[in-house]
């Protein structure tokens, strides 16, 4: 029997493919289809990991085949549909096999998996009744050995003990297990699903009922369906109702969720209903846990799983819903090797499983929209908040006519909340304490030495930060280039604000949220917690205060710099900002009273404010249709680009050229269209200068065939430089 292998450390193309190796016959019965196996690799035959994604019977004799020296984990770590899930990643987004297979994965190392499981200790007897009953007569009266007593005594009676039960009888235990009398046996924890709490939901409103029916009328059909709601239309209430129907059927459940919403508040809905069954995963989960979560969602124990983009990967064998939240949300998409697309990944798989992907959110994506508007999958709308609140009322600040980070409209409204009893959340999309230090003798401003970036200004530790390669550097007293003494802060940060705010505020308790408050495991939820309780009753914050929470004092939402993002070098600029801030927008007034929001801007007459502010969400998504098809954009093209990178800048602007002639050269059909090549957003990064070349084209395929092997042509070229590239 041969078995073919991917190596796990491959990172180049020449050995990211399929080995064969010959099965020896003692490990013929374990090796199997997904199987984790050890094998020698390369001319020094070191013993490297590989996964066996094939076997077969006969191969070419004309070689020499190495042989398979073990086989890892008890049972396959990988199932059919997940070999499949490798061969998309590799073949949709020309990922390597190798980090496919990593990525579907919890980090495992060489010993098996199982060895992460959760065993519980149990004490049984060893010698036989007679002799325990006889032993417990004879120390019946000795005080020095009560505790053996209790122990044999409870033992005859039960059968068995948990040894957690008796944490204060380790030595007693340890004599006894010494002498014979007794046993420990290590048992595999095993959940016993919790029955789902139907007391715990909530009747849905007419609208909601409708789009309840819509969605559960036929849960055997691949499907994809937009959920689009207002903030606060009760889109969760809905999906958890299609979760627990699709769990009544003995089916499982995936449910997506940005990094940054997964609070305790989002996680507490599904416990409340579905108890045990449900698992949540994130960046802050161990690799233990991950393992023990993996394994559970396998075995069937779990029938939920709750976390960010990874999660989309969770091994169920009967999978019958995919639920996306905040669909439009950026970070389902991977900036990472393998760079896949979770929303794709997810309707891939529920092609497989015959089953529903629900993409939920209040501001779907553009492309999203598209597909809806064109029939392309199926469309519900919420267009009413649940329980009869009211959206809020916006005005905007014209902050050419001010000269304070909060103005003076907005400090009065804070102030009339407060009086009322009620809360305020302030967004300020940028973290920090000054955004930039400018010298206002020369005009100096201290950048990055290692990025083409301004330092930011972290007052509380005093020190400037590069937000982008993490590097350090004192504030100087002294302009570096003229040595004059007139340093100044510009541009505001979360800690500007929060300072601002407990100057004049600050009895009402403020918190700040931001990845400088929340980088520890228990951070974010201290912080809603806080709030939650009112201990604090004013939270400013970046975008993380924007997605999925739901506090029904809060009445006052400010929103500070909102132009800010609309200028960033990216096609998606206008798109991003009106999510953000219509989502942002919708965490005032969820309760009964009516809320208000005040943006502060220095372009109120700007097209996407103003769709914010009069809820033309509608006039905005076809406008910014216009704007792609006339650029061939996503959703009317597909986009392909390359960054070149290296340490020379010279070097970096000549290999940039060069793989231009490239592309050129191969689009004698002139079926592509060419941006660039030009310089990268930000032109250094970690000493790393980059320039960028983006393509256009309307065959996804064809235009991720040309790609690579134009870049594949230019590599036999591209000493001293690095080549990254994306489809989308």
């Amino acid at each position: 029997m041969f078995a073919k292998v991917i190596i796990d450390c491959a990172t180049n193309s020449a050995i990211d493919r399929l080995f064969t190796y010959e099965v020896p016959s003692q490990l013929i019965d374990r090796c199997a289809v997904g199987s984790r196996v050890k094998v020698p690799f390369g001319q020094a035959n070191k013993t490297r990991i590989g996964y066996v994604l094939g076997i077969c019977s006969e191969v070419d004799n004309s070689f020499k085949i190495k042989k398979v020296l073990d086989v890892i984990d008890l049972n396959p770590i990988i199932n059919e549909e997940q070999i499949s899930m490798i061969n998309f990643l590799v073949e949709h987004y020309g990922a390597s096999y190798a980090s496919s297979a990593a990525n579907i994965l919890p980090k495992v190392d060489d010993r098996a998996i199982e060895t992460a499981k959760q065993f519980v200790n149990y004490i049984l007897p060893l010698a036989s009744l007679n002799i325990l009953e006889d032993y417990i007569e004879e120390i019946a009266d000795k005080k020095s050995l009560i505790k053996q007593y209790e122990i044999l005594s409870e033992l005859v009676a039960y059968g068995e003990l948990e040894e957690s039960n008796w944490p204060n009888y380790k030595s007693s235990i340890n004599t006894l297990m010494r002498n014979k009398l007794i046993q420990r046996e290590a048992r595999a924890v095993v959940l016993h699903k919790d029955r789902i709490c139907y007391e715990q939901f909530i009747e849905l409103n007419k609208e909601q009922t409708n789009a309840y029916e819509v969605i559960s009328s036929n849960y055997n059909k691949a499907r994809t369906i937009l959920l689009e709601g207002v903030t606060g239309s009760g889109k969760t209430e809905v999906f958890l109702h299609i979760i627990r129907d699709v769990l009544e059927a003995g089916k499982s459940v995936i449910v997506l969720v940005p990094e940054i919403a997964l609070t305790k508040q989002t996680l507490e809905r599904f416990v409340n209903r579905f108890g045990n069954r449900v698992a949540l995963t994130h960046s802050k989960v161990t690799q233990k846990q991950r393992k023990q979560i993996y394994m559970q969602a396998q075995s069937g124990e779990i029938q939920i799983v709750i976390g960010p983009r990874s999660a989309v990967f969770t091994p169920f064998s009967n999978l019958g819903l995919i639920v996306i939240d905040e669909e439009h949300d950026g970070s389902y998409k991977s900036e990472r090797s393998p760079k896949y697309n979770a929303i794709e990944v997810a309707i891939m798989r529920m092609r497989l499983h015959c089953g529903i992907v629900l993409l939920a959110s209040a501001t779907p994506s553009v492309s999203s929209y598209y597909k809806a508007k064109m029939g392309m999958i199926e469309h519900v709308m919420l267009t009413q908040r649940a329980g009869g609140a009211s959206m809020p009322q916006i005005e905007f600040v014209d902050m050419r006519l001010e000269n304070c980070v909060i103005s003076t409209r907005l400090h009065e409204a804070i102030e009339q909340t407060l009086k009322d009893n009620k809360q305020v959340m302030i967004l300020l999309n940028r973290r920090g304490y000054s955004t930039f230090i400018n010298c206002r003798e020369c005009g100096f401003v201290v950048k990055c030495t290692h990025c083409d970036v301004t330092m930011t200004y972290h007052q509380k530790d005093n020190i400037l930060i590069c937000h982008h390669c993490l590097s350090r550097q004192v504030v100087p007293t002294i302009c570096p280039s003229c040595k004059s003494k007139r340093i100044r802060y510009f541009g505001d940060g979360t800690q500007k604000v929060e300072e601002y705010l407990n100057n004049h505020f600050g009895h009402v308790g403020v918190s700040r949220m931001d990845i400088d408050t929340t980088s520890s495991k228990e951070g974010f939820n201290k912080i809603l917690t806080a709030f939650n309780n009112r201990e604090t009753n004013i939270l400013v914050g970046t975008q993380m205060i924007s997605k999925g929470h739901d506090f029904s004092n809060v009445t006052l939402v400010g929103v500070i710099a909102a132009d800010s993002s609309l200028y960033i070098s990216d096609f998606r600029a206008s798109e991003r900002t009106y999510q953000l801030l219509t989502q942002t927008v919708g965490r005032a007034g969820r309760g009964d009273t009516m809320g208000n929001v005040i943006i502060q801007t220095y372009e109120p007459d700007n097209s996407v404010l103003l769709d914010v502010k009069l809820g033309r969400q509608k006039s905005f998504y076809e406008t910014e249709l216009e704007f792609r098809e006339a650029s061939g954009y996503p959703p009317f093209g597909y986009m392909f680009t390359v960054m070149i990178c290296g340490n020379n800048e010279d070097i970096v602007i000549k290999k940039a050229h060069h793989i231009m002639d490239y592309f050129k050269y191969y689009n004698r059909k002139k079926l592509f269209r060419f941006i660039g090549p030009t310089q990268a957003p930000i032109p250094k990064l970690a000493d790393e200068y980059r320039w960028l070349i983006t393509i256009l084209g309307v065959d996804r395929d064809l235009l991720l065939l040309y790609g690579r092997y134009c870049i594949d042509k230019f590599s036999e070229h591209s000493a001293q430089v690095k080549i990254n590239w994306d489809i989308m």
